[in-house]
């Protein structure tokens, strides 16, 4: 599931500022704590990455888990919308149509 974080695999590959299918990438800059520092550092290299790529892949992974967390709030509100007797937008849909060529 790549979805909204597709966006960085240029970044990770290329670096700043190339055009890569028609995507430009931007630099990034935050300030960290010393220790913080030191950490990230630590782990990009007993995993064998370089920092830029370490911290792109845990935002990367982080996004992923915010958008299934988020794809199962929005599921629970649909079940409880439909068991409530809402209808979906598809279903929204085909009614209004239904409407307009009554």
């Amino acid at each position: 599931m790549l979805g909204c974080c597709a966006y960085l695999l240029p970044h990770i590959i290329f670096g700043k500022g190339l055009h890569i299918m028609g995507t430009k990438t931007v630099r990034v800059s935050i300030d960290l704590l010393a220790d913080f520092h030191e950490e990230l550092q630590v782990l990009a290299e007993a995993s064998g990455k370089t920092m830029k790529n370490y911290v792109v892949e845990a935002l990367e992974t982080h996004m992923q888990k915010d958008n299934e967390l988020e794809d199962g709030i929005l599921g629970e509100l649909a079940e409880e919308a439909s068991r409530e007797g809402f209808i979906g937008v598809e279903e929204s849909k085909k009614l209004v149509e239904l409407i307009r060529n009554a």
